[in-house]
């Protein structure tokens, strides 16, 4: 397996020779009417407050040097001064001149990974990072996006039944390995945050209250703690509960017992997995709330 200079996992020493191809920039004024903007290899939504900033302190030497990547056929792409450029065309109807340096040769991936790269100090949302990480390639955003797609869902902000916004949790979750798994499992399930995500699945659906973060980590959890798990036990003590309820009852008992909404969710099917077991079963689980 080889990876070139931005991990990405490549097929041959061709395609490695071709990713780490060198670049070329100039550095140049370049018409703000030729600079558009990637979602890809960009933030998903402009800062207005933060142009309207730029334009009432307006400072022609303040401005700096953003960048660009030309893609050829006067297509040049914002990686960094978006704010800068969009302050620039308003203030000169789109005819102004913007200082950049323009970079010739990149690939996509290498143009999100410039993008990160130059937004460290001035970080991009987390939904930002990982949908320009998964663009350039980053090894656990790109396995997590694929993760997710498999189990039926989407990342997205948007809310919307289907898409996960919890992004911090499917990376917590992701992070967990197996205490152990059964060899016939490890390639139906090759990681608790697919099982997680399956389990969810057959059991609410794409209902938007089942894929905040407390669901995904509390149901990651029980898996990774819990080596007596039954799951298909699990699953019917999911479906006694309505995702919007049992995230209201795990949001109160929170609450009421000073611990994190993810340990209450959990302990609260730990109850409900449970129910009607006798004292000595083999199957029983202890007690969820302070692992």
């Amino acid at each position: 397996m080889k990876k070139n200079e931005w991990g990405q996992i490549v097929e041959s020493d061709e395609e490695l020779q071709e990713e780490s191809a060198p670049t070329s920039y100039v550095r140049m004024m370049v018409p703000v009417s030729q600079i558009t903007v990637d979602p890809r290899v960009q933030r998903s939504a402009l800062n207005i407050a933060k142009v309207n900033k730029i334009i009432r302190e307006f400072s022609e030497n303040a401005l700096g040097v953003i960048t660009l990547s030309d893609r050829g056929l006067s297509e040049k792409i914002a990686l960094d001064g978006q704010h800068r450029t969009e302050a620039v065309r308003r203030l000169t109807d789109n005819t102004g001149l913007i200082d950049a340096n323009l970079f010739k040769g990149l690939t996509l991936a290498q143009e999100a990974r410039m993008f990160l790269d130059l937004n460290y100090a001035n970080q991009p949302t987390l939904f930002d990072k990982y949908r320009v990480g998964v663009t350039g390639g980053d090894i656990e955003f790109s396995a997590i996006d694929s993760i997710v797609h498999r189990a039926g869902f989407t990342v997205g902000s948007d809310g919307a039944n289907g898409t996960i916004a919890a992004i911090a949790a499917l990376r917590r979750v992701y992070a967990l390995d197996y205490p152990t798994i059964p060899d016939d499992e490890q390639d139906q399930y090759p990681n608790i945050l697919g099982l997680a995500l399956t389990l969810i699945f057959d059991a609410w659906g794409l209902d938007e209250d089942a894929l905040k973060g407390a669901p995904i980590e509390a149901i990651g959890r029980m898996i990774r703690n819990y080596s007596n798990l039954d799951l298909d036990r699990l699953l019917d003590s999911m479906r006694r509960f309505t995702p919007t309820s049992l995230l209201a009852q795990a949001k109160g008992y929170s609450t009421q017992r000073g611990i994190r909404q993810w340990q209450a969710y959990g302990q609260l099917l730990v109850d409900a997995y449970n129910k009607n077991l006798g004292a000595n079963s083999r199957v029983k689980l202890t007690n969820f709330a302070n692992r």
